[in-house]
């Protein structure tokens, strides 16, 4: 829809569609998730929460490589949340701050200033202090993350990171 207010509206789309190219065409038209007739209610409602609990969560990503940072600007958006972006870590910790989001997506190798300063300034900030972060890494970097509860390694499946994000969150 053309409109600002509708554009913003959740749509799980009920189907007996089952041919995938029909189902991807629905998502590029807006539907941020499905469900295949016939459906049992639980898994429906399942469906319904998620969605309603993600277009509450903001997550900040920081990323540098463009086409990474727009990929996961995509996926996190398709599912319904809203998504705040930084090429470099001096911006990404700027809005942070302004912004203090849900949940932090950020790559271990970053300009300006890395995942390790950014995690130790959190750590120091009594209103960033409890933000959850997952840390993307190259199987190479793996060993210089301090053990991290929620360190990813690249490369990774979009909707496992969502799932994971899911997680992250809640806990």
């Amino acid at each position: 829809s053309e409109s600002p207010l509708l554009q913003t509206v959740p749509i799980i789309m009920l189907t007996a569609e089952k041919h995938q190219k029909d189902i991807n065409a629905a998502f590029d038209s807006g539907i941020i998730d499905y469900v295949t007739k016939p459906f049992k209610a639980e898994h429906f409602l399942v469906k319904v929460e998620e969605v309603l609990f993600a277009v509450k969560k903001k997550i900040l990503v920081i990323e540098n490589d463009e086409e990474t940072l727009e990929l996961l600007q995509y996926t996190y958006r398709d599912k319904g949340f809203q998504v705040l972006t930084a090429g470099n870590g001096i911006e990404g910790w700027t809005k942070m701050r302004e912004h203090v989001p849900d949940l932090v997506v950020l790559d271990w190798m970053l300009p300006k200033m890395d995942a390790l300063g950014i995690l130790k300034n959190m750590k120091n900030d009594p209103k960033l202090c409890e933000i959850p972060v997952i840390v993307l890494a190259n199987k190479d970097e793996e060993h210089e993350i301090i053990p991290h509860p929620y360190a990813l390694s690249k490369p990774y499946i979009p909707r496992d990171l969502i799932k994971r994000s899911m997680a992250v969150i809640k806990s």
